[in-house]
């Protein structure tokens, strides 16, 4: 006998499956649009497919809009992605709640593995394969005002190990930017806004070194290290699958005497 949560699986699965059928059709029937559409699987590096993994295509053409086209994996990791404007794209995949970062950023290191398709007119580019790469590590942590210890939201920045953290040109070094706040898949796990505005939780790439700064208006930017110095700032590496706890103190600005 069927209980009533698995007639509704079936039947979920289902609703979803003519969806995707459906607005393949709608593009194939309609070439004179300026908008097409990408469709395929995500899959672990074992074959086998993921369920709920975000992909979201990016122009390689074009400057792309601050809000973009993106889709979620089925049980049988199957994506389509419509609403994309004619061009190049790169279309990367994360399941960060499970550890898969971003392909994006040059940061992870695995920005080559995310194919690159074209989009035509009133067309859908089929059979796209996207292969997650090696799993991350965490950096998770809290922020603090060194003297009150009350929550600080701040800026976090990763920067190339070999330094300097601040080189002529900003971008030679700087890998990658976020705000506490944050926690790596939010998006797919469902858990948004959970952590405090001072706290953090975000992947990081195994065994690969770089340098943290994190700063606040207010407060003095503080750099991992012995004691929180730009001078004295030294790389951290998390070490493959853990997880690196940190508790940062910033100090007030010094108000100027009068």
């Amino acid at each position: 006998m069927k209980t009533f949560v698995g007639v509704l699986v079936i039947v979920l699965a289902s609703v979803e499956a003519h969806q995707l059928q459906s607005q393949e059709d709608h593009l194939q029937d309609h070439p004179e649009a300026s908008f097409g559409a990408i469709s395929g699987k995500v899959l672990y590096q074992n074959g086998k497919p993921v369920s709920g993994a975000r992909v979201c295509p990016i122009a390689l053409d074009r400057p792309n809009p601050s809000i973009m086209p993106q889709s979620f994996t089925n049980e049988k990791g199957e994506f389509l992605v419509a609403g994309l404007r004619v061009g190049h794209y790169e279309v990367p995949a994360a399941k960060e709640d499970e550890g898969y970062p971003e392909m994006g950023p040059i940061f992870y290191g695995i920005d080559e593995l995310a194919p690159r398709e074209e989009v035509s007119a009133g067309k859908v580019t089929v059979g796209v394969v996207v292969r997650l790469g090696a799993k991350a590590s965490r950096l998770v942590g809290r922020i603090e005002n060194a003297s009150t210890h009350q929550e600080v939201q701040a800026g976090i920045g990763f920067y190339k190990a070999e330094g300097p953290i601040h080189p002529a040109n900003a971008m030679d070094g700087l890998y990658l930017t976020r705000t506490s706040g944050y926690r790596s898949g939010e998006s797919e796990s469902g858990r948004v806004g959970t952590l405090g505005r001072g706290e953090f939780d975000i992947l990081v790439p195994a065994n690969k070194p770089f340098l943290l700064e994190v700063g606040a208006p207010g407060y003095e930017p503080w750099y991992y290290g012995t004691d929180g110095t730009k001078q004295n700032a030294a790389p951290i590496k998390v070490s493959e699958g853990a997880t690196k706890k940190l508790l940062i103190l910033l100090r007030p600005l010094k108000k100027a005497a009068h």
